[in-house]
């Protein structure tokens, strides 16, 4: 993925880290709440789509793994 970006180097699991754990958080409710942190009416409101749409949410409705798994599943 770097290389087709066009970043210089390769990542390394520092790198992943730094990134992902520590500065770009893989939670809508981070960045969709008020309270900027996990969890909150945030992640209550990403539930409640998961239901309207005719789907369980899992645990963390708000993660990105779990938006992009349910995006896949609404386009089949």
């Amino acid at each position: 993925m770097a290389e087709a970006l066009g970043l210089a180097g390769t990542p390394d699991g520092a790198d992943f880290a730094e990134t992902f754990l520590f500065r770009l958080y893989p939670y809508a409710s981070v960045y969709l709440g008020p309270e900027g942190m996990l969890g909150g009416e945030a992640r209550a409101r990403v539930a409640g789509f998961w239901r309207a749409v005719g789907r369980v949410p899992p645990n963390e409705p708000d993660h990105l793994g779990a938006l992009v798994g349910l995006y896949a599943s609404l386009l089949e």
